[in-house]
């Protein structure tokens, strides 16, 4: 599920949202995609960042794993990182 939203994921400049894809079962249990929209907005309201665009912040390091794991990536991840 969570390739799927990442491998549709676009982002329009023009509205700065950004768009994608999630499948889910209809009533008769078929697989139908539905439209996701957000902006950055929403995922520092989400993710609970309580700053804004001109505030750059510095993410600890266990929020921004548990944030990046949750979002279906694997891998290394280690150490601290500045938002931007």
């Amino acid at each position: 599920m969570l390739e799927y939203f990442w491998r549709s994921v676009r982002y329009d400049e023009k509205e700065k949202m950004i768009y994608s894809a999630v499948q889910k079962k209809d009533k008769n249990n078929q697989d139908v995609d539905l439209e996701v929209k957000f902006n950055v907005g929403d995922l520092r309201r989400v993710l609970e960042l309580g700053d804004s665009d001109n505030d750059p912040t510095i993410i600890p390091e266990q929020l921004c794993k548990c944030s990046w794991y949750k979002m279906g990536f694997g891998g290394h991840a280690n150490g601290k990182y500045l938002k931007s």
